[in-house]
């Protein structure tokens, strides 16, 4: 086995592929270097086709970019998934012959997890990388050179000139004729399959290489070995040759289809009126930014400043020899900055304060009992058993009509809560005339209180009203009435 052979997809790294072939290329030669299976015919099996196309050389170069792992297909399927896909046929072809894989990553690429590949393609994990910069080209292909002259060598392009024969040094005649007829017999021959070669090569030019189908071509080596003449006794001479036979011509490797360039990147920075497209691409011989700001100065890696309102959708395409390919990307201003909106805080609001019944008194009127309040902090007002609400919620005076001592509640309700207190009230005594008939006795409708309180502190005090009821001249009727409590 020897060659090398580059390993590629065409959408991810196409652009990559070419340069690093024409590098290689230059540096090993046509012969040594593959990057596109070609020519396999119909009913042949392409698995065994792509199988023996790399085994055929020493060392497989799997370039990966930023599309080599997720790629899809047209239904949506990654393509490493299909049991199928060349790539996954290539690299697992050359891990399970224990040819040397070379992992080169491009565009910033990273190396996949093993978790992220077929079982088949587990081992590439394990194999050290190589970086290649699109900036420092010549200095990162040059490392991955200096690797691949270790494995296959610089000097395999070599081919053996036919070896000088030294002329007899008999000098007889007799042998002088026999290699001039043999002379001219060689180069009637030489001339005669030269010309045969020729022909036979420019009727079996092979078609241009499939798309997506790579094979290398093995190179032709050709020697020629002249033999010694011998003359009629049997001797052997040796033949003074003085022309070269035409060598035969092999084939050159097949012209590589140009790639459509490569957009590697495109990217957007929002920018205070518009945006900041930058873009980076292989391959490009002119660029188109749409709807604006149009054709673009067709560098390899370059930003321009497009005017913005709101969000867009913009499309760089870009052409070259094989082709055109597009990429799209959305694009918008920075957003307008809004002042912020300043609420001020509420002012805490203080405990509401609870009601205060200041005072509760009652007092005779001739009309009846006037029940006289003083109340703070107070939203409602209510005396019962009698009246019910009251209408001033802060001071009043009511009358009330007794029949008898009545206790009264007044209660004050406020946003802090409630108040009450109570009052005992008796109706005003009937003015009788007094029947004297005695100055010792007493008359109906007179009355009098006593206040009385036990011995202790914290006894009771009482108050009792006796009233009169009838009174004559040896009998007298009292009523007694508890006043307090």
């Amino acid at each position: 086995m020897e060659g090398i052979f580059i390993s590629y997809r065409r959408d991810d790294s196409a652009g990559y592929a070419g340069r690093l072939y024409d590098r290689l290329k230059a540096h090993f030669g046509a012969d040594s270097v593959f990057m596109d299976v070609e020519e396999i015919e119909p009913g042949t099996d392409f698995v065994e086709a792509i199988e023996g196309a790399v085994a055929s050389c020493q060392v497989l170069i799997v370039l990966i970019g930023n599309e080599w792992l997720n790629a899809t297909d047209s239904s949506g399927r990654r393509r490493l998934d299909d049991p199928h896909d060349f790539i996954r046929l290539e690299t697992s072809a050359a891990l399970k012959r224990s040819i040397r894989v070379v992992p080169v990553l491009v565009d910033n690429a990273v190396m996949p997890l093993q978790q992220d590949l077929p079982e088949e393609l587990h081992a590439l994990v394990r194999r050290q990388a190589v970086e290649l910069n699109h900036k420092q080209w010549e200095a990162t292909t040059g490392n991955l050179i200096k690797t691949l002259e270790k494995i296959v060598g610089s000097d395999q392009k070599r081919v053996e000139s036919a070896p000088e024969l030294k002329p007899n040094s008999s000098g007889k005649h007799s042998n002088l004729g026999w290699i001039t007829a043999a002379l001219v017999l060689v180069m009637a021959f030489g001339i005669t399959l030269w010309q045969w070669l020729a022909d036979d090569v420019r009727q079996t030019t092979p078609p241009p290489p499939q798309a997506g189908i790579r094979f290398p071509v093995a190179p032709v080596v050709t020697s020629q070995q002249d033999k010694p003449g011998t003359d009629l006794a049997g001797e052997t001479k040796t033949a003074e040759i003085g022309a070269s036979v035409a060598p035969v011509v092999a084939p050159t490797a097949p012209a590589i289809i140009p790639s459509p360039p490569t957009i590697a990147a495109l990217t957007s920075t929002p920018l205070k009126e518009g945006a900041s497209i930058c873009y980076r691409v292989l391959e490009a011989e002119s660029l188109e930014l749409a709807p604006l700001p149009g054709v673009l100065e067709n560098s390899a890696e370059a930003c321009v400043t497009v005017a913005l309102e709101s969000a867009t959708g913009l499309t760089l395409t870009a052409k070259g020899k094989g082709g055109s390919s597009q990429r799209e990307i959305v694009a918008e201003p920075l957003p307008v900055p809004v002042a912020p909106v300043v609420t001020e805080k509420p002012k805490p609001v203080p405990p509401a304060k609870p009601p205060v019944i200041s005072n509760l008194t009652s007092k005779q009127q001739p009309t009846g009992t006037a029940l006289c309040y003083q109340v703070k902090h107070a939203r409602s007002v209510r005396l019962t058993p009698q009246p019910g609400e009251l209408s001033n919620p802060v001071a009043d005076c009511i009358v009330v009509t007794l029949e008898e001592p009545t206790s009264f509640t007044l209660t004050a309700t406020g946003p802090g809560g409630s108040a009450s207190s109570k009052i005992l009230i008796s109706p005003p005594a009937e003015a009788v005339p007094r029947e004297v008939k005695s100055s010792r006795l007493p008359g109906k409708g007179e009355h009098w209180v006593y206040q009385m309180r036990g011995k202790w502190p914290a006894s009771p005090k009482r108050r009792i009203r006796f009233n009169i009821e009838q009174a004559d001249s040896a009998w007298v009727t009292e009523s007694m009435v508890l006043l307090e409590p």
